[in-house]
């Protein structure tokens, strides 16, 4: 992956295997990684301290190369550019975690309206989802991988069986420390008119 941003890096240009160039030269590269994430999680507060900021620092600078870090930009209209802008993020909070929590949930929402189905996820559900999605080290992705199989999953079940309808609301509560979806109707045998809800 090095070598092809020194690629884009050195020429502006990337070139794939079947020869068509991609133009980067009007283009911010905004390049993330987890790199001293576990340095991270250690730190007790949510905006990261000096000391720690460059500890994962000093980890880039082994993990990546020299001439990556330092790579100067030399584009075909002469614009010179360099790497030098490090930004070590805050840790992800629960707090803003609650606020993704709505956003995904949105998805989720959006999934459904061609059914016209309306999901109903209460309070207690939302932290739920929020306290068990949290991870201060992988940041939003374990929620992502939560939503998939405590929601989404669920949801495409119930849709095929024919314990959710068309034109219907659908509750999400907790229940004995479990996120449940609550069918309205009982599965109906042979239910094979449903097209089922998408959870890729």
């Amino acid at each position: 992956m090095t070598n092809l941003l020194l690629q884009v890096l050195d020429e502006g240009f990337l070139t794939n295997s079947q020869g068509v160039k991609v133009d980067f030269r009007n283009t911010i590269l905004i390049m993330t990684s987890n790199l001293g994430a576990e340095i991270l999680a250690h730190d007790p507060g949510e905006v990261v301290s000096e000391h720690v900021k460059n500890q994962v620092l000093e980890l880039v600078e082994r993990f990546y190369s020299p001439e990556f870090l330092n790579r100067y930009v030399r584009l075909a209209i002469y614009l010179t550019n360099s790497i030098d802008s490090q930004i070590v993020f805050n840790k992800l909070s629960k707090s803003t975690l609650r606020s993704i929590v709505d956003l995904r949930l949105k998805e989720v929402q959006s999934r459904l309206d061609d059914r016209q189905i309306t999901i109903n996820v209460d309070d207690e559900a939302k932290s739920w989802l929020t306290e068990h999605g949290y991870s201060p080290i992988y940041g939003a992705r374990p929620l992502n991988r939560l939503i998939q199989k405590v929601i989404l999953e669920p949801l495409a079940m119930e849709l095929i069986s024919g314990g959710i309808g068309p034109n219907e609301e659908v509750k999400i509560r907790v229940s004995w420390d479990n996120l449940v979806v609550i069918r309205n109707h009982e599965p109906t045998e042979g239910q094979t008119d449903v097209k089922p809800l998408n959870v890729e």
